[in-house]
């Protein structure tokens, strides 16, 4: 069985190392995840161009679990 992830959706459009965040209703979020999660994309996506699609999740370490989906904006303020 999947775990159920209620996280926000967000598509990353990468071409080189240029990465823009957008929802579904293309609402740019470049701002708010870029600076969190561009180094992360960049480190792990090889493609030169790439559209990713997916769920936005917070992880708490300490109690190694996703957070509820209202953290989400707090990680995006604050970073990992």
């Amino acid at each position: 069985m999947c775990q159920q992830i209620d996280g926000e959706r967000l598509l990353c459009h990468k071409k080189g190392r240029e990465l823009k965040w957008f929802t579904r209703q293309t609402t740019d979020y470049t701002e708010k995840y870029g600076p969190v999660m561009n180094d992360v994309i960049l480190q792990n996506v090889s493609a030169e161009e790439a559209i990713l699609d997916g769920e936005m999740v917070g992880y708490d370490n300490l109690h190694e679990r996703i957070v509820p989906f209202g953290f989400n904006q707090t990680v995006a303020r604050v970073g990992p």
